[in-house]
Order: C-alpha cells, then sequence, then structure tokens
C-alpha cells in the first residue's frame, strides 16, 4: 500500500516537472495578431502610400457637423465652420458644437467635438510622424 502511494506521488511530481518544463519564456509574450508588425510593414511603396492615405484619412474622421452640406463631413469637411470660433465668422445656431465653443460653454463633461478635437489629432500626429520616421526603410521609393 506504501509502494503505491510512493509511486503515485511519484508520478505526480514527474507530471508537474514536465508541464512546468516545457514551459517557455516567452509563452505570453505574444505580438498582436490583428495587426501588421512594424518589420514587415515598411517593404514596398504600396505600403508607403498605404501609410500616407492612412495620414489624409484622419482629416474625414470625428465630429461630422455638416452632414447635410457636406458629402464628406469629419474635420476637414468642417473646416468651413472653424473660422466660427475666430472673429472672422459668426455661429447664429444656438444647438450647434462651435457655437458652445464660441461662447466659452465648454465643460470637462462636455465630450463629442471638443473631446475627439483632441485625440484624433494626436493620433494624426503620430501616424504622421510614423510615416516620417520609417519613409526611408523603404529602398524601391520612387522619386515622384
Amino acid at each position: 500500500m506504501k509502494k503505491s502511494v510512493k509511486k503515485t506521488y511519484l508520478y505526480l511530481s514527474l507530471a508537474a516537472l514536465a508541464a512546468l518544463g516545457s514551459c517557455t519564456k516567452d509563452f505570453l509574450n505574444k505580438n498582436p495578431t490583428d495587426k501588421i508588425s512594424e518589420s514587415t510593414f515598411w517593404k514596398t511603396q504600396t505600403d508607403a502610400d498605404l501609410a500616407l492615405s492612412g495620414c489624409y484619412e484622419f482629416l474625414c474622421r470625428g465630429y461630422n457637423s455638416t452632414s447635410s452640406s457636406n458629402a464628406r463631413g469629419g474635420w476637414g469637411g468642417a473646416s468651413m465652420f472653424w473660422d466660427g470660433l475666430s472673429d472672422d465668422a459668426f455661429v447664429s445656431s444656438t444647438s450647434n458644437n462651435f457655437n458652445i465653443i464660441s461662447r466659452s460653454g465648454i465643460t470637462s463633461t462636455t465630450g463629442g467635438m471638443q473631446s475627439e478635437g483632441y485625440e484624433i489629432s494626436y493620433q494624426a500626429i503620430a501616424a504622421c510622424n510614423k510615416l516620417i520616421a520609417n519613409i526611408d526603410r523603404i529602398t524601391s521609393m520612387s522619386q515622384q
């Protein structure tokens, strides 16, 4: 009886050692599988064009305050309304976010367009900086 208990403990110990020995240091350190890695992306002219298009795409993101009058909307489409925040133009709508800004009606909880302005702008800056930093890695670029 004692021998079978000892054998059981021995087998369990060996199984535990085998299980622990099979783990590697990078078992939990996995690269994201839903994104292209930096080392494989910056290779061709097409990669550079895609990155540049991604930078321009930020002009169409964000608050679409002009959906009825502008086909693309977003921050780039609303650029004509930005003058309403200066002395160059007047915002007449009382419900417009630009009017809220021009009348200093922003609070820390306003959110919406006011928050997106910073978030999207810094994402755009990061994307453009990444393009500038990596464009020289592409050796097959045309001089266009």
